[in-house]
Formats: C-alpha cells, structure tokens, sequence
C-alpha cells in the first residue's frame, strides 16, 4: 500500500468543471517538479482539456499551468493553444488563471475563468466554472 506522502505527491490529476451558459471543462494533467519559495510552492503542469462554451461552442487544448500553493489554497495561470468553434472551427490561444483549495491530499475544489477560441463569426468564448479534480 502507498505511504501517505507519496500520495500527496503524486503527478497525475484529472477533473471537471461546470459553469451557467452551458460552460464545461473536463481536463487531465502532469505535474512537474515544484520548487520551494518564501514559504510556499510554486508549481507548474502540463494539461489537456475539453470545453464546450454554450451556443454549439467545443474545443480542445494543451496548455502550460503555473501557480503558488499556500498550504491548502493555491492560485493558478493558465496559457496555452487550443482549437475549437462551432460550425467552423479555429485555432487559437487559451489562457486563464484560477484558484483552487485542497481538500485533503488527493481532491480539490477549483473555480476557473478561461478565454477560449470561439469560429469567426462569435470570437472568443469566456468560461466560468467551478469544479472538482483527484490526484492519483
């Protein structure tokens, strides 16, 4: 059986979110090393996420997370390339920032803003969503 503190490590995360105007983000990580600095942890990740942003709007992105984590509170930015739309599809940038609280070692509580590619004809989409997401 693992030993709590390898848990609490540990680099892989998934979760979801949801949010009004049918916003929803599913979304799967990798966690790079952290490093220790004045007194908390600044950590960094790399993500794949889904989204779908209301009117027909879905996509898809890989994106770099950076943030400080505060014993359980942490904040986060999110900066990455995503491709989506919904008649006509588009490649665009995607870049966020968020909060999150650690419910104990394994799950999180996150609420997220994100700025997604949207098609041509309605621009970019604002997600708004609060979720959940586990460590294993």
């Amino acid at each position: 059986m693992p030993q709590a503190h390898l848990l609490a490590a540990a680099p892989l995360y998934a979760g979801a979110g949801v949010g009004g105007a049918d916003n929803a983000r599913l979304y799967a990580g990798y966690r790079l090393p952290s490093l220790q600095f004045r007194g908390g942890e600044a950590a960094h990740s790399a993500e794949a996420l889904g989204y779908a942003g209301g009117a027909g709007v879905r996509g898809i992105a890989l994106a770099y997370v950076g943030g400080y984590k505060f014993d359980a509170f942490s904040l986060h930015a999110r900066l990455g390339l995503g491709y989506g739309g919904a008649a006509a599809r588009r490649l665009g940038a995607l870049y966020g920032f968020g909060s999150a609280y650690a419910l104990d070692a394994d799950w999180s509580l996150h609420v997220d803003w994100d700025s997604v590619p949207g098609d041509a004809a309605r621009g970019r989409r604002t997600l708004f969503t609060t979720g959940l997401s586990r460590r294993f």
